[in-house]
């Protein structure tokens, strides 16, 4: 894989916890930091996801698509948050007898 390089700042303390922490993972800092943008990215993906959902911009099935993630783990990152599922009765009984 071909990656591209990009120059950023970082304040002195957190770059001493990306090298301990680079250290205590026997990774380079560059493994680190790119492991650490995608969690991030991730997690910032599921975040925006659980958003628009809340506002009813898009379905569970779309957040699926957009995370990546499996409903059933939508639905507990949604139960998690306090946020009510949207889901009519029909819905639900076709997902049922599809079990």
């Amino acid at each position: 894989m071909t990656y591209n390089m990009i120059s950023l700042r970082i304040a002195p303390n957190i770059l001493k916890e990306i090298d301990t922490l680079a250290i205590d993972e026997h990774v380079e800092r560059s493994t680190l930091l790119r492991n650490l943008l995608n969690k991030g990215l991730k997690q910032t993906r599921i975040e925006h996801a659980v958003e628009q959902y809340k506002k009813g911009k898009i379905s569970i099935g779309r957040m699926a698509e957009v995370t990546g993630l499996p409903r059933q783990e939508l639905f507990k990152e949604l139960k998690e948050q306090n946020v009510s599922v949207h889901y009519s009765k029909d819905r639900l009984l076709k997902e049922i007898s599809d079990l």
